[in-house]
């Protein structure tokens, strides 16, 4: 779920504050006011809160793990840039060696692989679907290679990526042929400090991580200094 910026309108307020008593839409409301810190603390108090009373009913969702295109929709992510925590191959085989054409899927019905990611402008890790061939061979070619993924493990860089496809449809879902995925290797604190500016929870500026977006042609992922 979203944290900051996005209460504008009453569709994503509505969002916002689905399964919460008055008392906490009171308490949230009246944090607006006190600044972004003040709202963080607030919409975090909640949901422990509503996880307390989950747990109190025998539900335990702490396994959970929400995923985009089924429990987030995509434009809810569109431009947000994520820290990537993992990578699950799903099945599909690669050899970085001969290319992207080497990106085999295990079945076309399902996702190549799957990102596990995090922002500070979620209030947990989700799940990200690649589904595109050049996406996972862009993901593959830092996870699969130790000479890149020692930089990530020592906690020298970290590995960004958002979604931002040439054309959308509805809900957000990609709607060209082109890959829609957009990687950067950066030093690490690099997300966090580009999230300092609270604006951009609201409204993004990839560019400022990723660079020009890359739809056709030779891709890779950003090597930044």
């Amino acid at each position: 779920m979203k944290k900051l910026g996005y209460w504008k309108s009453r569709k994503e307020w509505k969002r916002l504050t689905e399964g919460m008593n008055s008392d906490q839409v009171t308490r949230l409301k009246q944090s607006l006011s006190q600044g972004d810190e003040a709202t963080l603390a607030a919409i975090d108090e909640i949901q422990a809160e509503q996880r307390e009373a989950l747990q109190a009913q025998g539900i335990d969702i702490s396994g959970t793990t929400p995923e985009i295109g089924k429990h987030i929709q995509w434009d809810d992510v569109l431009s947000m840039a994520f820290r990537v925590i993992d990578f699950d191959h799903n099945g599909t085989t690669i050899d970085l060696d001969t290319g992207i054409e080497s990106v085999k899927a295990k079945s076309r019905f399902a996702p190549y692989g799957y990102l596990l990611v995090e922002s500070p402008t979620l209030n947990q890790p989700v799940g990200l679907p690649i589904v595109h061939n050049n996406d996972f061979w862009l993901a593959a070619s830092v996870f699969d290679d130790p000479n890149v993924l020692r930089h990530v493990t020592s906690g020298e860089r970290e590995l960004l990526v958002t979604y931002q496809p040439e054309k959308t449809g509805k809900g957000g879902i990609n709607a060209s042929m082109a890959h829609c995925l957009h990687f950067a290797l950066v030093p690490s604190g690099t997300l966090d400090k580009y999230y300092a500016d609270n604006k951009r929870m609201a409204r993004p500026e990839p560019e400022l991580l990723f660079g020009e977006f890359i739809f056709n042609g030779e891709i890779s992922v950003r090597l930044r200094a």
